[in-house]
């Protein structure tokens, strides 16, 4: 396997490890059943796509690191949910920021090689995934926003 082509996925992998503490991170810190069962969802698919993927090139996880900077993400997470630690979306603009970023990643990936046609299949339909993950929480921050506007006019005072 060409360096350059390990060197890639390895950086999937850290995205994907990263994007699982994110998303554990995230769903500790919301009061919403729903939402804690669709953040815990991401947390266990992006495990699942670092797992995948580092099968690929024949290492373990644990061989990789996370990103500083996405370690220093969680803890402004953390630091920006505490005052209001279950305000969902707080927690929901942070992993639509995470979603986008971990999209563009694969999609420079996609761009910089070319793979096998197995391994880029799975990289595409990732990517898919991980898009469709952030429409969707795109779409939540939405209802949230009419929940939270439907609450203020019923709570008005006249």
């Amino acid at each position: 396997m060409n360096k350059d082509l390990e060197k890639n996925i390895k950086k999937l992998v850290k995205i994907n490890l990263d994007a699982h503490e994110g998303y554990k991170t995230a769903a500790d810190n919301v009061n919403d059943n729903l939402l804690n069962t669709f953040l815990s969802q991401c947390a266990k698919d992006r495990k699942s796509y670092a797992l995948s993927l580092a099968r690929e090139i024949n290492i373990e996880p644990d061989e990789i690191s996370t990103h500083f900077k996405a370690d220093l993400h969680r803890v402004w997470m953390d630091l920006r949910t505490s005052p209001q630690k279950f305000n969902a979306k707080t927690v929901l603009k942070e992993c639509e920021r995470g979603e986008k970023h971990a999209v563009e990643a694969y999609d420079d990936v996609v761009k910089e090689n070319k793979y096998p046609a197995s391994l880029e299949k799975q990289i595409r339909l990732q990517r898919d995934e991980i898009n469709n993950k952030f429409d969707r929480i795109r779409e939540m921050e939405k209802e949230y926003d009419l929940k939270d506007d439907m609450r203020n006019q019923q709570t008005s005072v006249p």
